[in-house]
């Protein structure tokens, strides 16, 4: 009977903290700590590409938190594919929406350097700024990406729809933060202008981030699909 008591503690803790959930917190953590910064920072910077960046990650680590709860709900032996789709869902809908809001202001700014729209008095990108936090982006999805691969490698975890959409949203942020690190470059070593070409990458990861979602879509929609087949069979017997 005593054995049986020593155990029960170290299996309850092994279920709360399993290889998916070390890697959703340690990139919820890591996403939530760099959005704040950068926010302030892309308005020190004058930059709609970091800015934008912002707001696709504080949408990550809102979707890890969602990530989270259902691979807490998956300790009873159930996989919750509800659940997972309406994590999925929500996450997709606001990343399309806020995406959309900031790619509008970046392409008034291209059509300022298109000569298309009378020209407006801005302040310059400052590159040093987008260029640290553009290092710092990278370190910080190389970071989470191990993570992932660690989970992957245990547990397989990559089949799921829930792991796999949090590890597609840092897999993109990778993709945002490199892009920010060569508009970086350009704007201080190659002379370029810095609002144009601002403007330009944040319609890059504007694009970048509506690939990520369309290619999230139709795995979720193949998940729903499954779902609503299991449902058909159970009703039909």
């Amino acid at each position: 009977m005593s054995r049986q008591t020593t155990r029960k503690p170290s299996l309850q803790k092994s279920r709360r903290c399993t290889p998916e959930v070390r890697a959703l917190g340690i990139s919820c953590f890591l996403f939530s700590l760099i959005t704040v910064i950068q926010v302030f920072a892309a308005h020190l910077a004058h930059s709609q590409a970091l800015m934008m960046d912002c707001i696709s990650m504080g949408v990550d680590a809102f979707t890890y938190l969602g990530n989270i709860l259902v691979e807490c709900r998956k300790r009873d032996g159930g996989q919750h594919v509800c659940s997972q789709l309406v994590v999925v869902a929500l996450s997709m809908g606001l990343l399309c929406y806020f995406t959309a809001q900031a790619m509008a202001e970046s392409w008034n700014t291209v059509l300022v350097c298109e000569g298309k729209l009378p020209e407006v008095e801005e302040e310059g990108v400052n590159g040093w700024i987008t260029l640290g936090f553009a290092l710092g982006g990278v370190a910080f999805d190389i970071a989470c990406l191990l993570e992932f691969y660690k989970s992957n490698k245990k547990t397989g975890c990559a089949k799921s729809v829930n792991m796999f959409t949090a590890f597609l949203h840092v897999s993109a942020d990778f993709l945002r933060s490199t892009a920010t690190l060569v508009m970086s470059l350009l704007i201080l070593f190659c002379g370029v202008d810095s609002n144009c070409i601002d403007a330009y990458t944040g319609l890059f990861i504007g694009f970048t981030i509506f690939a990520g979602a369309f290619f999230g879509f139709f795995k979720w929609l193949k998940l729903a699909l499954s779902l609503c087949r299991l449902t058909e069979f159970a009703s039909g017997q």
